[in-house]
């Protein structure tokens, strides 16, 4: 696929948070994990609708960091399925302000983000985070990535070198902005799957019979 057919696939999975957002709110009574989601779907909606502008605007070195702040969220609400306790009470500790790297999951380990990324690659096919992970923070940090896009060799025979500053991603290669907008596409796939869970476990309990 190209990179704007990508693209344009982002754009519609946008509708999909909120779709599923509306769904969760929906369905059976609301919780304060409810609100959690919200905050994860609407976050992740803008971010994806941020990273497609920033990237048609041929600003990659702006859209590069958001990958790993996607990750971000779909390790905080991965986090939530880790813990032993009422799914509320999380909830309500980190909307007050508690940091997740803080809280213990069902082991007693505190979930850092290293950890988090440890639980969420034993899952089938999710190798792809630990990659997310650690590319990301060379994005986010200064690192040869960030260097790389300003600074490139143009012939070791005569030792001479390009550098640029300016309004544009010239030296980013198309396949690494492929590659990007991919790794958006898996992260946003992987948060609508597990709110589904949740709906799922919320229809469940409203078809449980009153007592």
């Amino acid at each position: 696929m190209t990179l704007s057919q990508i693209l344009s696939e982002l754009d519609s999975s946008q509708q999909k948070f909120i779709d599923i957002g509306k769904k969760t709110a929906e369905t059976h009574a609301l919780y304060t994990y409810d609100l959690f989601i919200s905050a994860i779907l609407n976050r992740s909606l803008n971010l994806v609708r941020g990273f497609c502008s920033l990237v048609r605007d041929n600003n990659f070195i702006a859209a590069a960091p958001i990958v790993r702040i996607h990750l971000d969220s779909l390790l905080r609400l991965y986090a939530s399925r880790l813990v032993d306790y009422n799914i509320d009470e999380f909830a309500k500790k980190v909307i007050s302000g508690k940091q997740i790297r803080n809280l213990k999951d069902k082991d007693g380990k505190k979930m850092s983000d290293n950890y988090l990324v440890k639980k969420i690659m034993e899952v089938d096919n999710h190798d792809w985070v630990k990659e997310i992970y650690y590319t990301g923070s060379g994005h986010i940090h200064f690192s040869n990535y960030v260097s790389s896009y300003t600074t490139k060799i143009e012939t070791k025979k005569h030792r001479t070198i390009l550098t640029t500053i300016g309004k544009h991603d010239l030296f980013v290669d198309n396949e690494e902005k492929i590659g990007a907008a991919i790794r958006m596409q898996q992260i946003s796939l992987r948060i609508v799957a597990i709110i589904q869970l949740w709906i799922d476990y919320k229809v469940n309990l409203q078809k449980q019979p009153k007592t």
